[in-house]
């Protein structure tokens, strides 16, 4: 079959068919691309999921304590994130760099002294602060 303009219906045609194609060699479950897939299909919907129950929850705040009760609600959630920065103390990124210089299980143990002090310091500015 000819258009008009002399080019074939077809090729869209088959265009269509090779994507389909394709999205079933990217969903086969035992590809590991398929696995991928898969994978971050799961992790983009629990986080869709997750923005979508906080969205709910900030409207049932809001609602529930009136709009000076959320303002101090908002204030103090945004200062506990900035707060959360520093509070870490790098001991994330430390133990990151730490196991991928060495990935020996049990390596890390001496650590968790580090991760003790890192929540009595947390505990202990958020005390001063009230």
């Amino acid at each position: 079959m000819l258009t008009e303009s002399g080019t074939s219906l077809k090729r869209p045609f088959l265009m269509i068919q090779r994507g389909i194609a394709a999205l079933r060699l990217d969903f086969h479950p035992r590809s590991e691309r398929g696995v991928l897939v898969r994978q971050a299909l799961g992790t983009i919907s629990l986080r869709a999921g997750a923005l979508l129950i906080a969205f709910i929850a900030s409207i049932l705040y809001a609602r529930t304590v009136g709009a000076y009760g959320y303002g101090l609600y908002a204030y103090v959630l945004a200062w506990s994130a900035v707060v959360a920065i520093p509070a870490g103390l790098g001991l994330s990124e430390y133990l990151v760099r730490e196991a991928a210089k060495n990935p020996e299980p049990g390596r890390l143990r001496h650590s968790i002294p580090a991760i003790h002090f890192r929540e009595l310091a947390t505990r202990r500015l958020s005390q001063k602060q009230q």
